[in-house]
């Protein structure tokens, strides 16, 4: 996953399943399965305890704390860097209820909690029975103040503030905006929450991408900024691995944490060692400086390297991201669905799609859903079938209908402005940009000027998108098995503006949309809820809210002497169970 990925929860209730590949050799070709994800050999099988795994990845850290919109928001030369690091480094170091396996299905932590479990649909109420033994690593039990605490920071409540009396910046509120009570009971093991209104995915909350942050900690140093930096006695852990240390500029290490109660990790420490350039991962795989990769932006370069390489095993998957192209309805031309309609024209998705991402993984299709990706249970093509190819006499029609004229320069134009855009992507990833050269083609043979404007991630998303600057926006937007998070992403909004808990950047407002959300993500028959969540899509394509283009391919490689290592692509990636990972016994 790369780019400017929102850090999503995914859940089982409407998610594939976990489909097989097709081995050769020690390459791993994907196959046509309607998994999510790709998987490698991965057991479970017997590994040793002992030893280190060091991991290569593109970004530093941006903070321990991925639950705020902040750390979520960070992006790095790919992209998603900090924030997908953190999600990685969280994954087994803080608690998570449900985690999600590499079937993208949710899994209870059944070294954390004794059970979680729906007992009531009317007010439906969530019982939830945490471990006795379990304890954060400074001693304090992991307790029902812990659920208390990371519900009232993420319920978007404006009463509610953090310690410097500023207001809490959740990445998101989904579903904890719709608890009406959290009660503790038997010294706080028992968790009683009540919603005020259905949540259907209520296995996403506190876990499932989305950790327990610690309250005892949390309300000293505080919820937005206090675990930005390493600080051994704010960075305690509630999982089997804990941070041992911090190095800028060099890396950071997980140790056993020598608290845990529950079987301990296997590998005494993982390692995640800065590799700036994914250039450099298939000599640092073949010299066993590395022995795991798992590039943000997966490059043909980088994979044809590394397929090769003796005793590395090495697979091509697809993600649940997604690649977009988003129009800030702020700009009075593009303010106008008549417009956005016109330049989607424009676009020959398919020859886009066999152009760019084919050469990475040749199953990749046009998407057309925004809520659900191409191999997901729930997805249909919504559009129609209307923006497959390039229509250039619809949308001259379009235009012409409109009150846009024909130049002679052969750029459209209406009362003496030219359809002029800029259209800027995120530096540093060549399957972007290579998209990016693509659409000013397709959009310029469509009379369309475009002005590439691209800057790095970090002012990309913090300055451009953040902002409101820009007409055309290319980036990747994750779909998720909990399809609830998306309301964030289409939430009617103002863009430059967005709002605590929203992801929404382009300024699109649609109160249907809005409605239909909330309807669906209250819905707890999944049928149901599907039906509702297409309906949402089928509004984004008629108002062209944004043009989807194609799912996000994935890669992972990794030494072959290390056991019980698989893809996972939700956003805890392949570490949502490294405390297994281990040496294979010799022999």
């Amino acid at each position: 996953m790369r780019r400017v990925l929102i850090l999503l929860g995914a859940l089982g209730l409407l998610a594939a399943g976990c489909g097989r590949t097709a081995t050769t050799g020690h390459h791993v070709a994907p196959t046509s399965s309607t998994s999510t994800s790709t998987t490698l050999p991965s057991g479970p099988v017997k590994v040793n305890d002992g030893g280190s795994l060091t991991f290569g990845t593109q970004q530093e850290l941006s903070g321990f704390n991925i639950n705020t919109a902040a750390a979520a928001s960070q992006f790095g030369a790919s992209g998603v860097g900090p924030a997908e690091i953190g999600a990685e480094v969280d994954a087994r170091v803080y608690p998570e209820v449900f985690r999600l396996n590499a079937g993208l299905k949710p899994v209870l932590d059944t070294e954390l909690m004794d059970s979680a479990e729906l007992v009531d649909t009317s007010p439906q109420t969530i019982v939830y029975k945490i471990n006795p033994k379990a304890v954060w690593s400074d001693g304090v039990p992991i307790s029902a103040d812990d659920f208390v605490y990371n519900w009232q920071a993420q319920s978007g409540n404006p009463a509610l503030s953090d310690v410097d009396g500023k207001p809490y910046e959740p990445a998101s509120t989904a579903g904890y905006s719709q608890i009406r009570s959290i009660t503790g009971s038997d010294g706080g093991k028992t968790v009683t929450v009540v919603f005020d209104k259905p949540y259907a995915d209520w296995e996403s909350l506190f876990g499932a991408g989305r950790p327990l942050i610690p309250a005892h900690i949390a309300r000293q140093v505080g919820w937005n900024t206090g675990f930005d930096k390493f600080d051994p006695a704010v960075e305690v852990s509630g999982g089997p691995y804990i941070v041992q240390s911090d190095t800028p500029g060099s890396q950071l290490v997980l140790a056993r944490n020598p608290s845990y109660w529950g079987k301990a990790a296997r590998l005494d420490t993982i390692v995640f060692k800065l590799v700036p350039d994914p250039a450099q991962d298939a000599s640092l795989l073949q010299n066993d400086q590395l022995q795991l990769v798992h590039p943000q932006a997966p490059q043909l370069g980088v994979i044809s390297q590394v397929s090769p390489i003796p005793g590395v095993d090495a697979g091509v998957g697809q993600g649940l991201a997604f690649e977009q192209l988003d129009f800030n309805q702020q700009n009075p031309l593009l303010g106008d669905p008549v417009v956005r309609r016109a330049m989607a024209k424009a676009i020959d998705r398919t020859r886009l799609v066999r152009q760019s991402v084919d050469q990475l993984n040749s199953q990749v299709r046009v998407l057309n859903n925004r809520i659900y990706v191409n191999n997901q249970v729930g997805y249909q093509d919504n559009s129609g079938g209307a923006y497959r190819h390039a229509d250039l006499a619809a949308e001259a029609r379009l235009l012409t209908g409109d009150g846009f004229t024909m130049g002679l320069d052969g750029v459209w134009s209406k009362d003496g402005a030219p359809l002029e855009v800029r259209l800027g992507t995120p530096t540093g990833d060549d399957l972007a940009l290579r998209t990016e050269q693509i659409l000013a083609a397709q959009l310029t043979a469509g009379g369309i000027k475009v002005d590439i404007a691209n800057d790095p991630p970090d002012k990309f998303v913090g300055v451009d998108l953040a902002g409101g600057n820009f007409d055309l926006a290319l980036f990747t937007r994750p779909a998720s098995p909990f399809p609830s998070a998306n309301q964030a992403a289409y939430a009617s909004g103002v863009a430059g503006s967005p709002s605590a808990g929203s992801q929404s950047y382009d300024g699109h407002a649609d109160p249907r949309v809005d409605s239909l959300m909330a309807t669906a993500s209250g819905e707890l028959n999944a049928v149901t809820a599907t039906s509702d969540y297409n309906q949402v899509d089928t509004l984004l394509w008629k108002d062209m809210a944004t043009l989807p283009l194609y799912q996000e391919p994935t890669f992972i490689a990794f030494n072959q002497r290390y056991g019980n290592i698989a893809a996972n692509a939700s956003t805890s990636t392949p570490f949502w169970d490294c405390n297994t990972w281990g040496f294979k016994p010799e022999g």
